[in-house]
């Protein structure tokens, strides 16, 4: 198979299906979901041979039986959405979210079950220069392979056409209503056998994306009507609809058509891209939005009589059934309901002038809530299966560090670093052309010695720092030739003046990571393009303040550049995503002191550090190191 392969071959992960709006959104989930409607006995699978052996490997036809519940099988499908070329998280946050390795180990372990993606697995949806874009071309056919090699089905969503139209030439993405694309590249609909039940599949992209010339997006809805009937026709007892819509989009789609056992949402949606934690029922469907970038996969658990169906075609009809954490969280809706109403009809009592009609109902209310709350309170009993009808629960399964990697996709993975890394390098033939002697470069922290009298404190404090120390972080994680994370790592990286791949490799290979600043190495003392210049690794004085060649070539006649940098400095790097427990006095605490900024520090008083909040955090996470 080759590695587009995975685009008819699904995998299901994650996006976060967003909090019920209300308490009857929440109780929606107790309600009834339909599957498939009645289909032909035609077994056809569109992907013909290939997606024939796939399937073997996938659809782990013995099933995983609930514990106590020997009469019923069980089949998981896992939905994944906007991977945005993602293979693993940042590690720099206390509870990274994410990593294929992991995702690969879950799927692998959980019994019959199919890995399903709603598209946008290639790239980013950021601008990306030439060079950064090469670096993501290798992640993106890494993550093609690996969803190939677990049987992926993979929709198609315009982020996976960022690097030209050819490159998914062969892929087979599942897609029901777009034209323009390379031959081969897309099939309609595709019906997978997982666990011996017979599973529809169809992809809906959304006309209003951003899609490259050329590209024709159809009507949703007319062309889900059509696939639909096709899958019945094919034998599909469940249907399941990948798309690229938002979520209001996709609500709008399960009420007009009928037959769809669930869909995927959340293409767009930036207020979803933790996905959505409550799934939704519509009409008869089932709606989910698993989280970005792998953080956190939807898994929909269909729970189905032990042997297939007498008739192989005939649909199956899953009532959703809310998990043991979904029905606590609607118990404590109800009752924080309740709380509000009580509250108001005591406040209601003491008032004299109150209407007592408005009392009544108030006290109505208040009845009919308590009833709720116990009801929200009892355990619900899953309901009955048999060989037409089953339950399902949906769930958001978050993609922690505790969970297991698979070995060998994380064999790869290293692999995969390194390939990056050497290919970036080589990419570069030397140091950043120099500036003018008129204009302020970088110096390093060598360079800062001395200029002031204070500084040698100041250094030392430093190293004393996290900052000091980010270059090593990158060494020991293989991450210190990537794109990804440099950046933040070292000081002036890709700017006038500063560093970049080269003279940052360069400085590695002669010095530890945590070696104190030297002279750099030079291949030819008289060729100055050949020397890797200051020590630019960790984060150093120059990121904050700004670079300091003029500041020490004269103190009293050029200032340093940014002498107090603001908190919009830091949040360049200090982004939520690679610094969830950031606070900017917190943080201050722990890079103030001798030598730099003393009487600010004391000014800013006791309270809580950024070591404290980044321990605190990792314990929660039951993490031991790391963080920023």
């Amino acid at each position: 198979m080759t590695p587009s392969a995975c685009f008819a071959k699904g995998t299901p992960a994650p996006r976060r299906l967003s909090p019920p709006g209300s308490l009857s959104l929440s109780l929606a989930l107790l309600g009834s979901v339909a599957a498939c409607s009645q289909a032909s006995r035609q077994a056809a699978v569109a992907d013909g041979p290939q997606a024939a052996a796939t399937t073997a490997t996938a659809a782990n036809t013995t099933g995983a039986a609930r514990p106590g519940a020997a009469a019923e099988r069980t089949i998981s499908l896992f939905f994944v959405n906007r991977l945005l070329n993602t293979p693993e998280p940042c590690g720099c946050s206390s509870e990274p979210l994410g990593d294929v390795a992991r995702l690969a180990a879950l799927i692998r372990s959980s019994g019959a079950s199919l890995l399903l993606d709603a598209g946008g697995l290639r790239y980013d949806d950021q601008p990306m220069d030439a060079e950064k874009l090469r670096q993501a071309r290798s992640k993106a056919d890494f993550l093609e392979q690996t969803w190939a090699a677990l049987g992926a089905v993979t929709m198609l969503q315009p982020e996976d056409l960022r690097g030209g139209l050819d490159e998914l030439r062969g892929a087979r993405r599942l897609v029901s209503n777009t034209t323009g694309l390379p031959e081969g590249a897309t099939v309609r609909e595709v019906v997978r056998e997982v666990g011996g039940l017979k599973v529809g599949l169809l992809g809906l992209a959304d006309p209003e994306a951003g899609w490259p010339a050329g590209v024709q997006v159809g009507d949703p809805i007319a062309a889900a009507t059509d696939a639909v009937a096709r899958l019945r026709d094919q034998g599909a007892q469940v249907i399941v609809a990948l798309t690229g819509l938002r979520r209001d989009k996709a609500r709008r789609l399960l009420r007009k058509v009928p037959g769809l056992t669930a869909a995927v949402a959340g293409g767009g949606d930036r207020e979803l891209t933790e996905g959505a934690e409550l799934p939704e029922v519509i009409g008869d469907a089932i709606l989910l939005v698993p989280a970005d970038k792998g953080q956190k996969a939807a898994r929909l658990t269909l729970h189905l009589a032990p042997a297939p169906a007498a008739k192989g075609g005939d649909k199956v009809t899953f009532r959703l059934h809310p998990t043991e954490a979904q029905q606590k969280k609607q118990a404590e809706a109800a009752a924080a309901q309740l709380l509000t109403v009580e509250k108001r009809l005591a406040e209601l009592r003491k008032d004299a002038s109150a209407e007592p009609a408005f009392v009544r109902t108030t006290e109505t209310e208040a009845e009919r809530l308590r009833a709720e709350v116990a009801r929200a309170r009892t355990p619900q009993p899953p309901p009955q299966v048999s060989a037409s009808a089953g339950y399902a629960t949906a769930e958001l399964v978050p993609i922690r560090r505790a969970l297991p990697r698979d070995a060998e996709v994380a064999k790869r993975m290293t692999a995969l670093d390194r390939q990056i890394g050497e290919a970036n390098l080589a990419a570069i033939s030397g140091p950043p052309a120099p500036l003018p002697a008129k204009q302020a470069s970088y110096v390093g922290t060598d360079g800062c010695v001395g200029g002031c009298h204070f500084h040698d404190d100041a250094i030392e404090l430093w190293r004393s720092t996290r900052h000091g120390h980010a270059w090593k972080t990158l060494v020991d994680g293989g991450k210190d030739l990537s794109y990804d994370c440099v950046g933040c790592h070292a000081t002036g990286f890709d700017l006038p003046g500063g560093s970049n791949l080269w003279t940052l490799a360069r400085w590695q290979r002669a010095l530890p990571a945590d070696a104190p600043p030297a002279k750099p190495p030079e291949k030819a003392a008289d060729k100055p393009e050949d020397r890797a210049g200051p020590d630019l690794r960790n984060v150093q004085c120059e990121v904050c303040h700004g670079p300091g060649s003029l500041h020490v070539r004269a103190p009293n006649k050029n200032p340093v550049p940014v002498p107090r940098p603001t908190e919009a400095r830091c949040l360049e790097c200090h982004t939520k995503e690679h610094s969830d427990t950031f606070q900017f006095t917190a943080y201050l605490r722990d890079i103030l002191g001798p030598g730099h900024g003393v009487e600010r520090r004391k000014e800013l008083g006791d309270g809580p550090t950024g070591h404290e909040l980044r321990s605190a955090a990792l314990a929660k996470a039951g993490q031991s190191g790391g963080g920023h």
